[in-house]
Protein backbone atom coordinates (compact mmCIF):
# COMPACT_ATOMS: atom_id res chain seq x y z
CA UNK A 1 0.00 0.00 0.00
CA UNK A 2 1.67 3.29 -0.90
CA UNK A 3 2.28 6.03 1.98
CA UNK A 4 0.60 9.31 1.28
CA UNK A 5 2.53 12.40 2.43
CA UNK A 6 1.00 15.28 2.51
CA UNK A 7 2.98 18.70 1.58
CA UNK A 8 3.00 22.25 2.92
CA UNK A 9 0.08 24.46 0.40
CA UNK A 10 0.82 25.24 -2.65
CA UNK A 11 2.14 28.97 -4.20
CA UNK A 12 1.60 29.35 -7.64
CA UNK A 13 4.09 31.76 -7.83
CA UNK A 14 6.68 29.23 -7.01
CA UNK A 15 5.97 26.85 -10.04
CA UNK A 16 4.01 28.81 -12.64
CA UNK A 17 4.07 26.46 -15.55
CA UNK A 18 2.37 23.60 -13.87
CA UNK A 19 -0.61 24.46 -12.82
CA UNK A 20 -3.14 26.22 -14.63
CA UNK A 21 -5.86 28.59 -13.37
CA UNK A 22 -8.85 27.02 -11.88
CA UNK A 23 -7.40 23.33 -11.75
CA UNK A 24 -6.66 22.18 -7.85
CA UNK A 25 -3.20 21.24 -7.14
CA UNK A 26 -2.62 17.03 -7.87
CA UNK A 27 -1.24 14.75 -5.53
CA UNK A 28 1.71 12.93 -6.01
CA UNK A 29 2.75 9.40 -4.46
CA UNK A 30 6.46 9.41 -2.75
CA UNK A 31 7.67 6.26 -4.28
CA UNK A 32 6.14 6.30 -7.46
CA UNK A 33 5.28 9.73 -8.21
CA UNK A 34 2.22 9.27 -9.39
CA UNK A 35 -0.39 11.83 -8.96
CA UNK A 36 -3.19 11.06 -6.40
CA UNK A 37 -6.06 13.74 -5.77
CA UNK A 38 -5.96 15.60 -2.42
CA UNK A 39 -1.67 15.87 -2.08
CA UNK A 40 1.18 16.89 -4.27
CA UNK A 41 5.06 16.59 -4.91
CA UNK A 42 6.87 17.78 -7.50
CA UNK A 43 8.15 14.78 -9.64
CA UNK A 44 12.29 14.38 -9.00
CA UNK A 45 12.83 15.33 -12.75
CA UNK A 46 11.43 18.28 -12.65
CA UNK A 47 13.86 21.28 -11.23
CA UNK A 48 13.45 22.36 -7.75
CA UNK A 49 13.05 25.75 -7.88
CA UNK A 50 13.32 27.10 -4.36
CA UNK A 51 17.17 26.70 -5.20
CA UNK A 52 17.17 28.93 -7.51
CA UNK A 53 18.70 32.56 -7.32
CA UNK A 54 15.61 34.61 -7.78
CA UNK A 55 16.38 37.54 -10.21
CA UNK A 56 16.43 40.78 -7.57
CA UNK A 57 19.34 38.84 -6.12
CA UNK A 58 21.01 38.14 -9.67
CA UNK A 59 20.29 42.27 -10.47
CA UNK A 60 21.81 42.83 -7.27
CA UNK A 61 25.26 41.36 -8.09
CA UNK A 62 25.38 42.59 -11.39
CA UNK A 63 24.96 46.36 -10.22
CA UNK A 64 28.23 47.04 -9.07
CA UNK A 65 30.02 45.46 -11.93
CA UNK A 66 27.73 48.24 -13.66
CA UNK A 67 28.55 50.69 -11.48
CA UNK A 68 32.49 49.69 -12.26
CA UNK A 69 31.73 49.83 -15.86
CA UNK A 70 30.68 53.19 -15.32
CA UNK A 71 33.81 54.18 -13.55
CA UNK A 72 36.19 52.91 -15.92
CA UNK A 73 33.99 54.58 -19.09
CA UNK A 74 34.23 58.00 -17.23
CA UNK A 75 38.07 57.45 -16.90
CA UNK A 76 38.96 56.75 -20.24
CA UNK A 77 36.38 59.73 -21.67
CA UNK A 78 38.90 61.92 -19.50
CA UNK A 79 41.81 60.99 -22.16
CA UNK A 80 42.41 62.35 -25.42
CA UNK A 81 42.74 59.87 -27.97
CA UNK A 82 45.05 62.86 -29.91
CA UNK A 83 48.56 64.50 -29.60
CA UNK A 84 49.34 67.62 -30.78
CA UNK A 85 51.14 66.38 -34.07
CA UNK A 86 47.78 64.58 -34.47
CA UNK A 87 45.97 68.02 -34.10
CA UNK A 88 48.25 69.20 -36.87
CA UNK A 89 47.20 67.30 -39.38
CA UNK A 90 43.21 68.89 -39.08
CA UNK A 91 42.85 71.76 -41.13
CA UNK A 92 40.10 74.09 -38.80
CA UNK A 93 39.85 76.45 -42.35
CA UNK A 94 41.26 79.34 -40.34
CA UNK A 95 44.79 79.69 -41.10
CA UNK A 96 44.86 79.68 -45.13
CA UNK A 97 46.55 82.14 -47.30
CA UNK A 98 44.87 84.85 -49.34
CA UNK A 99 45.50 85.75 -52.53
CA UNK A 100 44.05 89.26 -53.93
CA UNK A 101 44.02 89.67 -58.12
CA UNK A 102 43.51 93.37 -58.27
CA UNK A 103 41.84 94.60 -61.51
CA UNK A 104 40.31 98.11 -62.98
CA UNK A 105 36.97 98.33 -65.09
CA UNK A 106 39.03 98.78 -68.27
CA UNK A 107 41.02 95.25 -67.48
CA UNK A 108 40.35 93.25 -70.90
CA UNK A 109 37.75 90.45 -70.62
CA UNK A 110 40.33 87.68 -71.40
CA UNK A 111 42.91 89.00 -68.76
CA UNK A 112 40.20 88.84 -66.31
CA UNK A 113 39.17 85.37 -67.10
CA UNK A 114 42.77 83.93 -66.86
CA UNK A 115 43.04 85.53 -63.24
CA UNK A 116 39.62 83.87 -62.13
CA UNK A 117 40.37 80.18 -64.02
CA UNK A 118 44.57 79.68 -63.97
CA UNK A 119 44.51 80.54 -59.99
CA UNK A 120 41.59 77.95 -59.05
CA UNK A 121 43.56 75.69 -61.23
CA UNK A 122 47.09 75.85 -59.69
CA UNK A 123 46.06 76.10 -56.00
CA UNK A 124 42.58 73.79 -56.25
CA UNK A 125 44.66 71.62 -53.43
CA UNK A 126 46.68 74.67 -51.39
CA UNK A 127 45.42 76.07 -48.39
CA UNK A 128 45.73 79.72 -50.34
CA UNK A 129 42.34 81.32 -51.22
CA UNK A 130 41.86 83.39 -54.27
CA UNK A 131 39.67 86.30 -54.83
CA UNK A 132 39.40 88.94 -57.41
CA UNK A 133 38.83 92.46 -56.63
CA UNK A 134 38.01 95.25 -59.11
CA UNK A 135 39.93 98.09 -57.46
CA UNK A 136 37.28 100.95 -58.49
CA UNK A 137 33.75 99.21 -57.93
CA UNK A 138 35.35 97.93 -54.24
CA UNK A 139 36.61 100.96 -52.73
CA UNK A 140 36.43 99.52 -49.27
CA UNK A 141 37.48 96.79 -49.67
CA UNK A 142 39.96 95.34 -46.77
CA UNK A 143 42.49 94.25 -49.20
CA UNK A 144 42.98 97.01 -50.74
CA UNK A 145 45.54 98.24 -47.61
CA UNK A 146 47.96 95.38 -48.90
CA UNK A 147 48.17 97.40 -52.46
CA UNK A 148 50.67 99.55 -52.39
CA UNK A 149 51.43 102.60 -54.54
CA UNK A 150 54.13 101.54 -57.70
CA UNK A 151 52.13 97.96 -58.38
CA UNK A 152 48.52 99.77 -58.11
CA UNK A 153 49.80 101.77 -61.14
CA UNK A 154 50.58 98.29 -63.22
CA UNK A 155 47.14 96.58 -62.84
CA UNK A 156 46.79 93.67 -63.01
CA UNK A 157 48.48 92.43 -60.22
CA UNK A 158 48.31 90.29 -57.26
CA UNK A 159 48.91 90.40 -53.26
CA UNK A 160 49.77 87.05 -51.54
CA UNK A 161 48.55 87.48 -47.98
CA UNK A 162 49.79 85.05 -44.99
CA UNK A 163 47.41 84.42 -42.18
CA UNK A 164 49.69 86.45 -39.88
CA UNK A 165 48.80 89.47 -42.19
CA UNK A 166 52.19 89.43 -43.88
CA UNK A 167 51.53 90.97 -47.62
CA UNK A 168 53.77 89.72 -50.56
CA UNK A 169 53.41 91.50 -53.49
CA UNK A 170 53.93 89.51 -57.06
CA UNK A 171 55.01 89.88 -60.47
CA UNK A 172 52.49 88.97 -63.62
CA UNK A 173 54.11 90.94 -66.38
CA UNK A 174 57.48 89.29 -66.42
CA UNK A 175 59.71 90.18 -69.86
CA UNK A 176 60.02 88.14 -73.01
CA UNK A 177 56.53 86.50 -71.46
CA UNK A 178 52.89 86.58 -72.04
CA UNK A 179 50.39 87.30 -69.25
CA UNK A 180 49.65 83.83 -69.26
CA UNK A 181 52.67 82.37 -68.81
CA UNK A 182 53.69 84.62 -66.15
CA UNK A 183 50.83 84.13 -63.98
CA UNK A 184 51.17 80.64 -64.34
CA UNK A 185 55.20 80.85 -63.41
CA UNK A 186 53.54 83.00 -59.99
CA UNK A 187 51.52 80.70 -59.15
CA UNK A 188 53.50 77.71 -60.33
CA UNK A 189 55.78 79.08 -57.22
CA UNK A 190 53.24 79.99 -54.88
CA UNK A 191 51.87 76.34 -54.70
CA UNK A 192 54.75 74.23 -53.95
CA UNK A 193 59.18 74.28 -54.22
CA UNK A 194 61.75 71.94 -53.97
CA UNK A 195 61.69 72.27 -49.90
CA UNK A 196 58.80 72.44 -48.86
CA UNK A 197 57.68 69.10 -50.87
CA UNK A 198 60.67 67.83 -48.50
CA UNK A 199 58.93 69.42 -45.71
CA UNK A 200 55.59 67.62 -46.70
CA UNK A 201 57.48 64.01 -47.08
CA UNK A 202 59.56 64.34 -43.80
CA UNK A 203 56.55 65.43 -41.97
CA UNK A 204 54.27 62.87 -42.69
CA UNK A 205 56.02 59.73 -41.92
CA UNK A 206 58.26 61.67 -38.96
CA UNK A 207 57.84 62.96 -35.74
CA UNK A 208 58.36 65.96 -37.10
CA UNK A 209 61.21 67.57 -39.02
CA UNK A 210 63.63 70.57 -38.18
CA UNK A 211 64.44 72.79 -41.02
CA UNK A 212 67.88 74.46 -40.92
CA UNK A 213 68.60 77.39 -42.99
CA UNK A 214 72.54 77.88 -43.40
CA UNK A 215 74.54 80.97 -43.03
CA UNK A 216 77.53 81.85 -44.56
CA UNK A 217 79.96 80.66 -41.56
CA UNK A 218 80.08 77.18 -42.26
CA UNK A 219 81.29 76.50 -38.41
CA UNK A 220 78.09 77.77 -37.40
CA UNK A 221 76.32 75.98 -39.98
CA UNK A 222 78.00 72.22 -38.78
CA UNK A 223 77.89 73.02 -34.84
CA UNK A 224 74.03 73.37 -35.67
CA UNK A 225 74.29 70.14 -37.61
CA UNK A 226 75.41 68.77 -34.74
CA UNK A 227 72.72 70.13 -32.15
CA UNK A 228 70.10 69.47 -34.40
CA UNK A 229 71.51 65.60 -34.64
CA UNK A 230 71.37 65.11 -30.54
CA UNK A 231 68.37 66.51 -30.33
CA UNK A 232 67.03 64.22 -32.59
CA UNK A 233 68.50 61.58 -30.80
CA UNK A 234 67.32 62.65 -27.35
CA UNK A 235 63.74 62.58 -28.89
CA UNK A 236 64.06 59.13 -30.36
CA UNK A 237 65.21 57.81 -26.81
CA UNK A 238 61.51 58.99 -25.21
CA UNK A 239 59.24 58.31 -27.76
CA UNK A 240 58.16 55.34 -26.31
CA UNK A 241 57.39 56.95 -23.31
CA UNK A 242 55.03 59.10 -25.25
CA UNK A 243 51.37 58.85 -25.24
CA UNK A 244 50.89 57.58 -28.29
CA UNK A 245 53.57 55.94 -30.32
CA UNK A 246 54.77 57.80 -33.46
CA UNK A 247 56.50 55.28 -35.98
CA UNK A 248 59.89 57.75 -37.03
CA UNK A 249 62.27 60.05 -34.91
CA UNK A 250 62.71 63.62 -36.20
CA UNK A 251 64.12 64.53 -39.22
CA UNK A 252 66.50 67.16 -39.98
CA UNK A 253 65.51 69.02 -43.37
CA UNK A 254 68.64 71.40 -44.73
CA UNK A 255 67.73 74.79 -46.89
CA UNK A 256 71.77 75.48 -48.37
CA UNK A 257 72.37 79.06 -48.62
CA UNK A 258 72.93 79.27 -52.55
CA UNK A 259 68.38 78.26 -53.06
CA UNK A 260 67.53 81.05 -50.80
CA UNK A 261 66.45 82.75 -54.00
CA UNK A 262 64.35 79.72 -55.24
CA UNK A 263 62.72 79.17 -51.91
CA UNK A 264 61.29 83.08 -51.41
CA UNK A 265 58.13 81.87 -50.47
CA UNK A 266 58.92 79.81 -47.96
CA UNK A 267 61.43 82.05 -46.15
CA UNK A 268 58.53 84.56 -46.39
CA UNK A 269 56.02 82.68 -45.03
CA UNK A 270 58.54 82.30 -41.89
CA UNK A 271 58.79 85.60 -41.86
CA UNK A 272 62.38 85.98 -43.35
CA UNK A 273 63.71 87.18 -46.30
CA UNK A 274 65.31 85.50 -49.44
CA UNK A 275 69.01 87.07 -48.66
CA UNK A 276 71.70 85.39 -47.01
CA UNK A 277 72.72 85.38 -43.31
CA UNK A 278 76.36 84.86 -41.44
CA UNK A 279 74.41 82.58 -38.97
CA UNK A 280 72.14 79.41 -39.59
CA UNK A 281 68.63 79.22 -38.72
CA UNK A 282 66.55 76.96 -37.71
CA UNK A 283 62.68 76.21 -37.62
CA UNK A 284 60.78 73.20 -36.04
CA UNK A 285 57.74 71.75 -38.56
CA UNK A 286 55.08 68.58 -38.04
CA UNK A 287 51.83 67.97 -39.09
CA UNK A 288 50.27 69.48 -42.35
CA UNK A 289 53.47 71.71 -42.26
CA UNK A 290 53.25 73.29 -39.25
CA UNK A 291 55.88 75.50 -37.83
CA UNK A 292 55.70 75.49 -34.00
CA UNK A 293 58.00 78.10 -31.94
CA UNK A 294 60.06 81.10 -33.03
CA UNK A 295 62.88 81.48 -35.25
CA UNK A 296 66.16 80.39 -33.74
CA UNK A 297 69.07 81.72 -34.88
CA UNK A 298 72.86 80.83 -33.96
CA UNK A 299 73.49 80.96 -30.48
CA UNK A 300 69.61 80.08 -30.05
CA UNK A 301 69.89 76.79 -31.68
CA UNK A 302 70.40 74.95 -28.99
CA UNK A 303 70.12 71.10 -27.76
CA UNK A 304 67.47 72.17 -24.61
CA UNK A 305 65.48 74.60 -27.03
CA UNK A 306 65.02 72.15 -29.46
CA UNK A 307 64.10 69.04 -27.40
CA UNK A 308 61.53 70.79 -25.37
CA UNK A 309 59.94 72.41 -28.75
CA UNK A 310 59.56 68.71 -30.50
CA UNK A 311 58.56 66.59 -26.79
CA UNK A 312 55.71 69.19 -26.62
CA UNK A 313 54.84 68.11 -30.30
CA UNK A 314 54.99 64.39 -28.90
CA UNK A 315 52.19 65.26 -25.41
CA UNK A 316 48.75 64.77 -25.31
CA UNK A 317 46.31 67.45 -26.35
CA UNK A 318 44.64 67.13 -23.12
CA UNK A 319 47.26 67.29 -20.67
CA UNK A 320 46.58 71.58 -19.91
CA UNK A 321 48.97 72.17 -23.57
CA UNK A 322 47.52 75.98 -24.99
CA UNK A 323 46.44 74.09 -28.49
CA UNK A 324 46.18 77.40 -29.83
CA UNK A 325 50.01 78.19 -29.49
CA UNK A 326 50.79 74.76 -30.96
CA UNK A 327 48.59 74.50 -33.68
CA UNK A 328 51.31 77.78 -34.76
CA UNK A 329 51.33 78.94 -38.79
CA UNK A 330 50.76 76.77 -41.71
CA UNK A 331 53.46 76.93 -44.80
CA UNK A 332 51.78 77.09 -48.31
CA UNK A 333 51.90 73.47 -49.71
CA UNK A 334 50.07 71.40 -51.68
CA UNK A 335 48.30 69.05 -49.86
CA UNK A 336 47.22 65.93 -52.58
CA UNK A 337 44.22 63.41 -52.11
CA UNK A 338 47.12 60.91 -52.52
CA UNK A 339 48.82 62.44 -48.98
CA UNK A 340 45.61 62.90 -47.30
CA UNK A 341 45.28 58.85 -48.02
CA UNK A 342 48.34 58.34 -46.43
CA UNK A 343 48.56 60.08 -43.82
CA UNK A 344 45.02 58.48 -42.55
CA UNK A 345 46.10 55.65 -42.74
CA UNK A 346 49.30 55.83 -40.79
CA UNK A 347 47.07 58.28 -37.97
CA UNK A 348 44.34 55.94 -37.98
CA UNK A 349 41.60 58.24 -38.13
CA UNK A 350 40.85 60.90 -41.02
CA UNK A 351 41.77 64.55 -40.00
CA UNK A 352 38.84 66.12 -42.32
CA UNK A 353 36.39 64.01 -40.62
CA UNK A 354 34.15 66.78 -39.54
CA UNK A 355 33.64 64.78 -36.24
CA UNK A 356 37.28 64.95 -35.67
CA UNK A 357 37.35 68.58 -36.85
CA UNK A 358 34.69 69.30 -34.39
CA UNK A 359 36.69 67.45 -31.61
CA UNK A 360 39.57 69.57 -32.45
CA UNK A 361 38.28 72.53 -32.83
CA UNK A 362 36.47 72.32 -29.23
CA UNK A 363 39.90 71.70 -28.04
CA UNK A 364 41.27 74.26 -29.48
CA UNK A 365 38.43 76.70 -28.02
CA UNK A 366 39.51 75.88 -24.30
CA UNK A 367 42.93 77.75 -24.99
CA UNK A 368 43.60 81.01 -25.02
CA UNK A 369 42.49 83.42 -28.06
CA UNK A 370 44.83 84.41 -30.58
CA UNK A 371 46.21 88.03 -30.82
CA UNK A 372 45.17 90.01 -33.72
CA UNK A 373 48.47 90.39 -36.22
CA UNK A 374 50.83 93.15 -35.23
CA UNK A 375 51.20 95.51 -38.42
CA UNK A 376 55.26 95.70 -38.00
CA UNK A 377 57.40 92.25 -37.98
CA UNK A 378 60.81 91.48 -36.32
CA UNK A 379 62.59 88.13 -35.81
CA UNK A 380 62.27 86.87 -31.90
CA UNK A 381 64.08 84.00 -31.29
CA UNK A 382 64.63 82.14 -27.85
CA UNK A 383 66.67 83.59 -25.27
CA UNK A 384 70.50 81.83 -24.93
CA UNK A 385 70.53 81.38 -21.17
CA UNK A 386 66.79 80.60 -20.69
CA UNK A 387 65.83 77.12 -22.48
CA UNK A 388 62.46 75.32 -21.98
CA UNK A 389 61.78 72.17 -20.87
CA UNK A 390 58.64 69.37 -22.28
CA UNK A 391 56.42 71.45 -19.57
CA UNK A 392 57.58 74.91 -21.01
CA UNK A 393 57.01 76.83 -23.99
CA UNK A 394 59.96 79.10 -25.37
CA UNK A 395 59.66 82.76 -24.70
CA UNK A 396 57.41 83.08 -27.31
CA UNK A 397 53.32 84.09 -27.18
CA UNK A 398 50.53 82.42 -28.40
CA UNK A 399 51.62 83.03 -32.17
CA UNK A 400 54.66 82.18 -33.93
CA UNK A 401 56.97 85.35 -33.66
CA UNK A 402 58.11 86.48 -37.35
CA UNK A 403 60.26 89.60 -38.57
CA UNK A 404 57.93 91.50 -36.87
CA UNK A 405 55.92 90.68 -33.68
CA UNK A 406 56.15 93.58 -31.44
CA UNK A 407 53.57 92.56 -29.14
CA UNK A 408 54.40 91.45 -25.79
CA UNK A 409 53.88 87.36 -24.91
CA UNK A 410 50.95 87.04 -22.34
CA UNK A 411 52.11 86.75 -18.96
CA UNK A 412 55.65 88.16 -19.41
CA UNK A 413 57.82 89.96 -22.20
CA UNK A 414 59.42 88.39 -24.93
CA UNK A 415 62.50 86.60 -23.14
CA UNK A 416 61.13 84.99 -20.61
CA UNK A 417 59.40 81.57 -21.07
CA UNK A 418 55.96 81.19 -20.90
CA UNK A 419 54.47 78.10 -18.83
CA UNK A 420 52.68 75.71 -21.81
CA UNK A 421 51.23 73.39 -18.94
CA UNK A 422 49.09 75.15 -17.06
CA UNK A 423 49.45 73.71 -13.70
CA UNK A 424 46.41 75.64 -12.65
CA UNK A 425 44.21 74.42 -15.22
CA UNK A 426 45.52 70.60 -14.85
CA UNK A 427 44.54 71.18 -11.24
CA UNK A 428 41.52 72.09 -11.47
CA UNK A 429 40.44 69.08 -14.31
CA UNK A 430 41.70 66.78 -11.89
CA UNK A 431 39.98 67.88 -8.95
CA UNK A 432 36.63 67.89 -11.28
CA UNK A 433 37.19 64.82 -12.76
CA UNK A 434 37.71 63.45 -9.10
CA UNK A 435 34.88 64.87 -7.60
CA UNK A 436 32.84 63.17 -10.47
CA UNK A 437 34.02 59.48 -9.93
CA UNK A 438 33.37 60.26 -6.20
CA UNK A 439 29.57 61.63 -7.09
CA UNK A 440 29.25 58.45 -8.80
CA UNK A 441 31.03 55.91 -6.39
CA UNK A 442 28.92 57.35 -3.47
CA UNK A 443 25.83 57.58 -5.58
CA UNK A 444 25.92 53.67 -6.66
CA UNK A 445 26.53 52.99 -2.58
CA UNK A 446 23.34 54.93 -1.88
CA UNK A 447 21.59 52.97 -4.00
CA UNK A 448 22.80 49.26 -3.15
CA UNK A 449 21.83 50.22 0.80
CA UNK A 450 18.55 51.59 0.09
CA UNK A 451 17.82 48.07 -2.21
CA UNK A 452 19.24 46.24 0.47
CA UNK A 453 16.65 47.84 2.90
CA UNK A 454 13.75 47.22 0.87
CA UNK A 455 14.42 43.58 0.75
CA UNK A 456 15.14 43.22 4.75
CA UNK A 457 12.62 40.86 6.46
CA UNK A 458 10.54 43.17 8.84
Amino acid sequence: MNRLVRCPPFRVSECPNTLKRGHPPPRFDSRSQGAIPGSWRLPRHLPDHSTLEPPQRRSERRLPLLVLGLLLSAVTTLACRYNVRDVGFVDLETDSYHLYGFIRPETPADTVSLLRQLPATALRDCNVQVEIVNVDASTNHPALKHLSRGFADSLPTAVLVSPDGQALPLTLSRPGQSFQDSLASALGEVAASVKREEILRTVCQAFAGVLLIEGDRADENERARHVISRAIDAIGTQMRSMPKAIAEPPAMIVLDAAALLQERILLWSLGLAATRTALPRAVVLYGRARWIGPVMKGQEISEPNLTGLLSIIGADCECGLDVAWTLGTRLPVRWEEARHAQVARALAFDPESPLVKLEVSRIARRSTPPRAPSSSYQELGLSADRTPSAGCAPAVGSSNLKDGSGDTPPGGPAGEPMPLLGSASVLSRTLSSLAALAAISVSAGLFLFWRAGRRRPK
